[in-house]
C-alpha cells in the first residue's frame, strides 16, 4: 500500500478533509499568512500581498517529501477553513510523525479540528504510523484542548524550544500510541 495518495479525502460528520492544491493558494494565504492572531502561535511570516506567498514552493514541498497536508472542508458549504498537515514524515526506523494544523478565527471552538485531528490520526495509524505527536506553544491552550480532546496525552514540555517573535518560548507535547487510539476508537464505536 503506497503511503501517500495524491486523490485521497477523508469524511468526517461536519467537515472533510482533502488534499491541498493549486487552488487554494488564496485560502491558505488568508487563514495563515495574513492573518495575525493565526500567527501568534502557527510559525509562519505575515504577509501583506498574496504576491509574496511562494505557494509552489510550499505544495512542491509536501508533494515531494509525501507528507500529507490537507484542506479542512465544511461540508454545508464547502468552504475551507483550515488546514491539517504533517510536519515530519515517517522512515525505515522512526514511526513516529508530528501534526501541525490551524484554523479561520470565526471557526474556533466549534470542534471542527478536533474532528479533523481525529480524522487525520486514523489515517496516520492506517498507514504505519506507531506514535503521533502534537506540540503547541505553553499558551495556545485552545490548540492544547484540541490535543486532549482527541485522547493525546501529556509527554513534556521543552523549555525555549522556539524562537518566534523576537523571544523564547515553551512547548508542550502531546502524543498518541497506535494501541491507545485503537483502545479508544474501540470505545466510541460501542
Amino acid at each position: 500500500m503506497k503511503f501517500y495518495e495524491e486523490d485521497l479525502k477523508l469524511n468526517g460528520n461536519n467537515i472533510y478533509l482533502r488534499l491541498i492544491n493549486e487552488k487554494d493558494k488564496e485560502d491558505m494565504f488568508n487563514i495563515i499568512h495574513n492573518d495575525k492572531d493565526i500567527l501568534k502561535y502557527y510559525l509562519s511570516v505575515f504577509k501583506d500581498d498574496i504576491n509574496d506567498f511562494k505557494y509552489d514552493e510550499y505544495l512542491k514541498y509536501y508533494r515531494d517529501n509525501e507528507l500529507y497536508n490537507f484542506a479542512i472542508v465544511l461540508k454545508e458549504n464547502n468552504e475551507v477553513i483550515g488546514i491539517i498537515h504533517q510536519v515530519s514524515g515517517m522512515g525505515k526506523y522512526v514511526k513516529t510523525v508530528e501534526i501541525g494544523y490551524a484554523l479561520k478565527k470565526k471557526y474556533w471552538n466549534k470542534g471542527y479540528m478536533s474532528e479533523a485531528l481525529k480524522l487525520m490520526i486514523k489515517l496516520m495509524f492506517e498507514r504505519g504510523v506507531h506514535k503521533i505527536s502534537c506540540g503547541a506553544i505553553k499558551e495556545n491552550k485552545a490548540s492544547i484542548e484540541v490535543m486532549k480532546k482527541c485522547g493525546m496525552l501529556y509527554e513534556g514540555t521543552d523549555i525555549d524550544d522556539i524562537y518566534y517573535h523576537d523571544q523564547y518560548w515553551d512547548t508542550d507535547y502531546y502524543y498518541i500510541l497506535e494501541d491507545m487510539f485503537h483502545v479508544e476508537h474501540n470505545k466510541e464505536n460501542d
